[in-house]
């Protein structure tokens, strides 16, 4: 980790052989910034502890971005990204170009799995009931917020926005 000037930080990650590499530049930084924690089917299997990254946070090393695997499901519109070679999962790649995203949508939802030299014993995890909460695998809301709580209009109650789905902020 490298403490950068303000409340940020940057942590090198990637995957067990060395194949993926890249870097991630959290603001507020561990243990301040809060980690989703979702028994969604992918969450659960992929062991994801996601975090909500722009583009311009993720630096990819060694052009490591190209050599992931990517497994798309449901909506087909994102990809869960992985090492080929090791098989760990790195994350969420939304695929939206900045300049497709306005209202501040993030770019990737990557795993602190993948961080090096963090405890995960000590960050901040929200849960989320990604599986009863997103029982209907053809919702595709394509608005994504930051991780923090908002208003959905369409529902009228505290929401937060996880791998494109809404679920019920706790």
């Amino acid at each position: 980790m490298t403490a950068e000037a303000g409340s940020s930080a940057t942590y090198n990650a990637g995957c067990h052989c060395g194949h993926i590499t890249f870097s991630v530049t959290l603001s507020p930084p561990l243990p301040e910034q809060q980690v989703f924690n979702c028994n969604c089917s992918i969450c659960r299997s992929a062991g994801y502890l996601i975090v909500y990254l722009e583009k311009d946070e993720v630096e990819w090393h060694n052009d490591s971005r190209p050599k992931c695997m990517n497994y798309q499901f449901n909506t087909k519109k994102k990809d869960q990204m992985f090492c080929p070679k090791c098989g760990v999962s790195i994350g969420i790649d939304f695929r939206r170009p900045k300049t497709e995203d306005p209202k501040g949508k993030k770019a990737y939802g990557i795993s602190v799995r993948t961080f090096y030299g963090i405890d995960l014993d000590t960050l901040n995890y929200q849960k989320l009931d990604g599986l009863n909460q997103c029982a209907d695998s053809s919702l595709d809301f394509v608005s994504f917020n930051s991780p923090d709580l908002d208003l959905d209009p369409d529902r009228g109650s505290p929401a937060v926005r996880h791998n494109d789905v809404i679920v019920d902020g706790a």
